[in-house]
């Protein structure tokens, strides 16, 4: 899924997917993890009408620009590794599947 950012505020960035009419939010993790190495840089939420979806937290990766996520389906509510790519400066955030290697 491609996203285009459609602005910013409050520490937020404001994306819009690609064809599909939905909205969603960015934004830096603002609380203290206490007990775990690797904590979120970020997460990601739906906007709709009333209160954002939280979907997940964006982990860094050793790449530049590179995040790590997991998206829960909503039927099965099985956990799936995504990537999310930040590309052209922050203005495009794509959210792909994880390859398994071997």
């Amino acid at each position: 899924m491609i996203l285009q950012k459609t602005g910013e505020a409050k520490g937020a960035s404001f994306y819009e997917s690609e064809g599909q009419d939905k909205k969603y939010q960015v934004r830096q993790v603002d609380r203290q993890y206490s007990g775990t190495v690797k904590k979120p840089v970020y997460y990601l939420e739906r906007i709709g009408a009333g209160k954002p979806e939280y979907i997940s937290g964006m982990f860094r990766t050793k790449r530049e620009g590179f995040y790590s996520l997991d998206i829960k389906d909503k039927t099965t509510g099985i956990r799936s590794m995504f990537d999310a790519i930040f590309t052209e400066g922050g203005e495009r955030l794509e959210l792909k599947p994880k390859v398994k290697k071997g």
